[in-house]
């Protein structure tokens, strides 16, 4: 699911970086012409991903050696979610659009209410219709539909440049090459992601099913502290390659301290709350002892470290703001799939233990964090974002 999903939300990142700086260089005419283009290539992209994700479904749950008694589980939720996918994208790319004109409260205001409608629909579907996984795959797809619906609407509502028209959809080629030359190289930087921890998936199906629950526990959990990072990082992009737009490149220079700030200052208390707590909410998911004191092993490794990572999400949410996405892919290639995998497949199987595969987790953070800084302070995006300010606020920057 993360990743046919984290490649294509990836790409939509190219077009949210397009309206952003054409945003803020207040090319209304052009700011236009990207939302309808990436309206329509957001639909192309979940057809895509439908016809892949149902195709290769059942071969990835074979590489990833998942448990027999898990597989009609996974295979179940997996067709349906992927049905789902047109508006997953849709949504992904109307919520996208939206911030990059520096509108994030309403995306916020639909996910809530698709959280909220998921919650409803798994109490209804799960324990009072006895669905099961069905029924929870079917309570995420309506869910995120309907959250689809809403951006959609705004976007049909909306005043000003980037006011989705159905009568005036048209497509613009050269804006579409620009949007997936900026967000290839992103969307292939986000799968990296979900292949290097497919392949800690397999470490940690080799351990059994009891650790397979006490890491799903952890992940359902720790999902906070990722959620914080990404958002963070989506504002640091949004935020850069509007000044980049507008020529204010020493305001977004300083909106980088900014953004590692704010976010550290929320990870912290976070991952204390994860240390000491984390267990308990976890426990809220299962009466499984067994399973519990994996997850609890894991968060009482893993909470010290999170906070390493804010350093990535800004850099490289900012590097991607300035128009620069390729060394971003790349350092994210080598510093956590590549070394991700070498830990996996030459240290793991001489210490079959579940701290042996967490530990894969910060060592690839920490690195990545370096890479980062070595090339935020050597690296080619500089020529756009320290050059002299040219916006029409440059004086006040």
């Amino acid at each position: 699911m993360r990743l046919l999903v984290n490649f294509f939300v990836g790409i939509s990142t190219g077009a949210s970086i397009v309206v952003a700086q054409l945003w803020g260089a207040r090319k209304d005419r052009e700011v236009g012409s990207a939302v309808h283009t990436a309206f329509m290539f957001s639909v192309g992209c979940g057809v895509v991903v439908t016809l892949l994700g149902l195709t290769l479904s059942a071969p990835l749950l074979r590489l990833l050696n998942t448990p027999g008694e898990n597989w009609d589980y996974a295979l179940t939720f997996i067709m349906i979610y992927f049905g789902g996918m047109v508006p997953l994208m849709t949504y992904n790319m109307r919520s996208a659009i939206l911030r990059a004109v520096g509108d994030s409260r309403r995306p916020f205001y639909f996910i809530a209410v698709g959280t909220v409608l998921n919650i409803i629909l798994d109490v209804l579907f799960v324990p009072v219709f006895g669905w099961g996984v069905a029924g929870a795959a079917w309570a995420t797809v309506i869910s995120e539909a309907v959250s689809c619906v809403l951006a959609v609407v705004a976007l049909l509502r909306y005043k000003g440049a980037s006011r989705l028209k159905l009568r005036g959809m048209r497509l613009d080629t050269h804006l579409l090459k620009r949007m997936v030359g900026l967000g290839l190289p992103t969307g292939i930087g986000s799968a990296l992601y979900p292949v290097s921890n497919a392949t800690v998936q397999w470490g940690v199906n080799g351990l059994g099913s009891t650790a397979v629950t006490g890491w799903a526990l952890t992940g359902k959990v720790d999902l906070l502290v990722w959620l914080v990072l990404d958002s963070f990082g989506v504002a640091s992009t949004t935020f850069v390659a509007q000044c980049y737009g507008a020529g204010l490149n020493k305001r977004a220079r300083k909106s980088v301290l900014v953004c590692i700030v704010l976010s550290a200052a929320m990870l912290i208390p976070l991952c204390a709350f994860l240390y000491f707590w984390g267990v308990y909410v976890a426990a809220l998911f299962t009466d499984d002892m067994a399973a519990l004191t994996v997850c609890n092993q894991v968060f009482k490794f893993l909470a010290p470290w999170y906070t390493t990572f804010v350093i990535v999400e800004a850099l490289a949410g900012s590097i991607r703001g300035a128009g620069q996405t390729v060394w971003p892919m790349l350092i994210t290639l080598v510093g956590t799939c590549i070394l991700r995998i070498a830990w996996m497949m030459l240290v793991v199987p001489h210490h079959w233990d579940i701290t042996w595969v967490a530990t894969v987790y910060p060592l690839s953070w920490v690195a990545t964090d370096i890479a980062f800084l070595v090339y935020w302070r050597f690296g080619s995006w500089r020529k756009a974002l320290y050059a002299p300010d040219a916006g029409r606020e440059a004086g006040a920057a």
